[in-house]
């Protein structure tokens, strides 16, 4: 067991002394707080959310003192942390819990002297006495205060206990998922610190402050600060098509149907061999190759997100968008000699040799569609899930929304197949052919007297995706049906929502939107 060490006097000189700093204290007022002291010096303490302890209509965070009297017999934890019932802390030793989260031990019991260390195990404990949870200065990374019944936690205090909280003294450093308060049916947080940890590159990108789905939940004198949200990630690239089959190569599938060579092709009454985007083998022995066949049709672009925002399970989501389709079409068959391996078509005769034109080849596959990228995430200050917030004398800040992810491109048509050479038969009486239409082995590209088949068009280029949208930079965001409402003096400072990412045409999916306040619809 850890204990914090004291030096101890005569019992009469500690009441003495206590009592006394109590009368002196019990007029300050902690600067930044607008609440005082009460004087009737009841001590009632805290009669509810929203209520002094003296019944009648003092701010959201008055607690009960001395006020002058002897040494009491309650002691709510007040602003200015008076021990009016002269125990040695503010708050009944015994029944409320104390935390130190330098020097406590989870297995201490709890008293000033022998604190706790999480604020995790004193909320178990402190809802088992009846009790509240007090912490003095450091950091904390407790992250689930999930406790059922009518609780509270006070921050901010010297190592003694005693004297006015401050809230930058107790830090509560939570995942990028926030503080998350539920199941409580009355729960407090006051003179605390929410400095939530940046999401890490494998959270979910939205990052929060505080969560709530409390039936009723009051914020008194905190500080929230959401970090930059995460960003969408990018869409996978679509993958490539098949190429087109050059000639003799036999049948291919694109997307798994049957393509056959000279797809999309055509036959002209001299057999040459022409396409539907015009592209013939032109003469009868022309000089040139024919042209390559035009590409097939790109397929189709997917939808950018909306940046519409989702809750469920108690977190929020951006929307996604759709990823390009792979239905494009395959290139149009090379132009050739003639359309089928049945009707070859002499193009040019040497003497007995017998000069065969080229035949065209297949046009290439389309590729497939890129994925959607992802939009980023949302800076949340506070989410109330479900049930009423009330906030009073603290600041609520969240940051960059996160930027939207880029829709993958669509994967690249495949190349069209190669036409075939032409093609020498030569009868009993072969003559060589002369020097303006030399030999096959010869005349391999120049093809001065019959041309190789056209290529095959590339198939089309398969849809791009579409971008994420920018997340969203919101101080208080509520779901449907849950309630929030922030004092006058409370300020909530918002920053730019994310850029979206690049979806179809390079254009860009919507950026993020910045709220102070905002209800789901």
């Amino acid at each position: 067991m850890t204990m914090k060490t004291a030096i101890f006097a005569s019992p009469l000189f500690l009441i003495l002394a206590a009592c006394a700093a109590s009368g002196a204290t019990s007029g300050q007022t902690q600067p930044g707080n607008t609440s005082q002291p009460d004087a009737g010096g009841d001590d009632a303490g805290e009669g509810g959310l929203g209520s002094g302890d003296d019944g009648g209509s003092s701010p959201v965070g008055t607690r009960g003192d001395a006020g002058g009297d002897a040494c009491g017999t309650t002691d709510a934890p007040d602003d200015q942390g008076v021990d009016s019932n002269c125990d040695g802390a503010d708050g009944i030793v015994g029944k409320d819990v104390y935390v130190d989260p330098n020097s406590g031990e989870d297995t201490n019991e709890g008293t000033p002297m022998a604190p706790l260390r999480t604020v995790t195990a004193a909320l178990k404990l402190a809802t088992s006495r009846g009790g509240s949870v007090l912490v003095d200065a450091g950091t904390l990374q407790d992250s689930d205060l999930s406790a059922v019944g009518n609780w509270a936690i006070y921050g901010g205090y010297p190592t003694t206990f005693v004297g006015a909280p401050q809230r930058a003294l107790t830090i509560l450093a939570p995942t990028s998922s926030g503080v998350l308060v539920e199941s409580a049916a009355s729960a407090r947080l006051a003179h605390l610190t929410v400095q939530t940890q940046p999401p890490a590159t494998t959270d979910p990108p939205t990052a929060y402050g505080v969560r709530s789905s409390a039936t009723a939940l009051a914020l008194d004198d905190v500080d929230i600060e959401a970090p930059p949200a995460g960003s969408g990630t990018s869409g996978a690239a679509g993958n490539a098509g098949a190429p087109g089959a050059t000639y003799g190569s036999g049948p291919q599938k694109c997307n798994g149907a049957v393509t056959f060579q000279w797809a999309n092709g055509a036959t002209d009454a001299n057999g040459d061999a022409t396409s539907p985007d015009g592209v013939t083998l032109a003469g009868r022995w022309p000089s040139t190759p024919a042209a390559q066949a035009t590409a097939g049709a790109p397929g189709t672009d997917g939808t950018d997100a909306t940046g519409k925002l989702t809750l469920s399970s108690g977190l929020v989501t951006g929307d996604t968008g759709t990823a390009g389709k792979g239905d494009g079409n395959p290139g149009f068959g090379g132009a050739g000699a003639s359309g089928n391996s049945s009707n070859m078509v002499t193009e040019y005769q040497y003497g007995q040799t017998w000069i065969l034109g080229g035949f065209g080849g297949n046009g290439g596959c389309p590729g497939t569609g890129g994925q959607a990228g992802s939009s980023g995430g949302s800076s949340i200050a506070l989410l109330v899930i479900s049930g009423k917030v009330e906030v009073t004398r603290s600041n609520l800040q969240s940051s960059l929304g996160g930027t939207g992810g880029d829709g993958g491109a669509g994967g690249a048509g495949g190349s069209g197949g190669l036409g075939s050479e032409p093609t020498y038969q030569s009868g009993p009486a072969f003559t060589a052919p002369s020097s303006s239409c030399p030999s096959p082995t010869q005349d391999k590209m120049a093809l001065h007297c019959a041309a190789y088949g056209g290529q095959g068009g590339n198939g089309g280029a398969g849809g791009h995706g579409g971008g994420g949208a920018g997340g969203w930079s919101v101080g208080v965001l509520m779901a449907s049906g849950a309630t929030a409402s922030v004092d006058s003096t409370t300020t909530i400072t918002v920053s730019k929502g994310g850029e979206g990412g690049t979806g179809s045409q390079s254009l860009r999916a919507p950026s993020g939107q910045s709220h102070a306040q905002y209800t789901l619809p």
